[in-house]
């Protein structure tokens, strides 16, 4: 990872972009370095902490992306129906999470499920295109519904497709053109990255726009 900021920084492309085929870490190592980040760094803390935070106790709840199960577990307290998807769940996750009903796929538009929260927590980033699966989970969600979105700005990860800029406009304009408002945003600073960067995450909570308004 460091090596990949110091290219950053040199060329401003993200290791993908330099590098087309990049190997794939593990998944339980994967998870291992996810779990170690939020007791290691302030900005993934966070985030659990707004998961914790700013959830309302839904009947439904949709995970895209289960990560290291941290996010599953928080919302599993919470939640009395948890659907959670990812291309690959570790089977550790499964078993800490029983009440969960896990789904190894992709999600999808073919889902009839509605959903009164959903989370789309340091998933978007992963995406060539973010605002096709944003468009797909607002047609899961319940009138009164929320969808809690983070973003990822200058963090060259290596398994990261977008970079979202930081200003946010041309997201948020997409956010607003598919008939979403945004209720809340809190902007999350990596402090531990080297300052010439500015690496960020942004935490969103978003909502139907009361005009656009479904009928189910």
């Amino acid at each position: 990872f460091n090596q990949d900021i110091d290219n950053f920084i040199k060329v401003k492309k993200y290791p993908y972009e330099i590098q087309k085929n990049i190997p794939a870490l593990p998944r339980l190592n994967y998870n291992i370095v996810l779990l170690l980040s939020v007791l290691l760094t302030e900005h993934r803390f966070r985030i659990m902490q707004l998961i914790s935070e700013k959830n309302s106790a839904p009947s439904s709840t949709l995970s895209v992306g289960c990560g290291s199960g941290l996010e599953l577990y928080i919302l599993n307290s919470e939640s009395k129906i948890l659907d959670a998807y990812d291309l690959e769940i570790d089977s550790d996750i499964i078993d800490i999470n029983r009440n969960v009903n896990f789904r190894e796929e992709y999600y999808t538009s073919l889902s009839t499920n509605k959903y009164d929260e959903i989370f789309l927590i340091e998933i978007l980033e992963h995406l060539k295109d973010p605002l096709d699966l944003l468009k797909i989970c607002k047609n899961s969600l319940n009138e009164a519904g929320k969808i809690h979105v983070t973003t990822a700005t200058d963090v060259p990860q290596f398994d990261h497709l977008y970079n979202f800029s930081s200003d946010h406009v041309s997201f948020e304009n997409g956010i607003y053109s598919l008939g979403l408002d945004i209720l809340f945003y809190e902007d999350i600073p990596h402090n531990y990255i080297v300052s010439s960067i500015q690496s960020k995450n942004r935490y969103y909570i978003l909502s139907w726009n009361q005009k656009k308004i479904p009928t189910f």
